[in-house]
């Protein structure tokens, strides 16, 4: 049985056909740490020409949905695996100078994160030894051998 419905008064964008059926298939996104988020999409196909998509944009929405989803429960992670590494919401607001409480609003869900915030969280839960470069002011001759080291540090642990 097909969950294919047949759409009616729509056009292919490839070859101005009005045979366009459509149907619903699972869309899945992963994070960092790997875990996946599933939504439902849609799924044009024209059965004159055989081109398939998203004819319409449908899916922007529910796309947005999931990476929103996907995004706070990777945030959640983030701070849950910092902590046991003992590094605090409030020392990493302190050392990349971010608003008191960024971190806690963001998990919270009063607000959230940019991408920018996103990235820099996923470098710090990379590299969780790098809040003490700017704790100790990362532009100093000090700092920047300390970077040195650690950078080394972790790249031959990985070799």
């Amino acid at each position: 049985m097909s969950n294919e419905v047949k759409i009616k008064d729509a056009i292919c964008p490839a070859c101005g056909s009005g045979n366009i059926v459509k149907k619903q298939i699972a869309g899945e996104l992963k994070d960092l740490f790997n875990t996946r988020q599933t939504y439902m999409k849609v799924q044009f196909n024209c059965k004159d020409c055989n081109t398939i998509g998203d004819f319409f944009n449908e899916n922007d929405e529910a796309e947005q949905e999931a990476l929103c989803n996907l995004n706070f429960d990777l945030l959640n992670k983030i701070v849950a695996k910092l902590k046991k590494l003992g590094i605090s919401p409030t020392k990493i607001e302190a050392a990349f100078n971010l608003s008191y409480g960024s971190i806690n609003d963001w998990v919270s869900g009063k607000c959230h994160p940019t991408k920018e915030g996103m990235a820099l969280l996923k470098v710090i839960v990379l590299f969780p030894w790098i809040h003490e470069l700017f704790e100790d002011g990362c532009a100093s001759i000090y700092g920047y051998q300390k970077f040195m080291d650690m950078m080394t540090s972790d790249l031959v642990g990985l070799i």
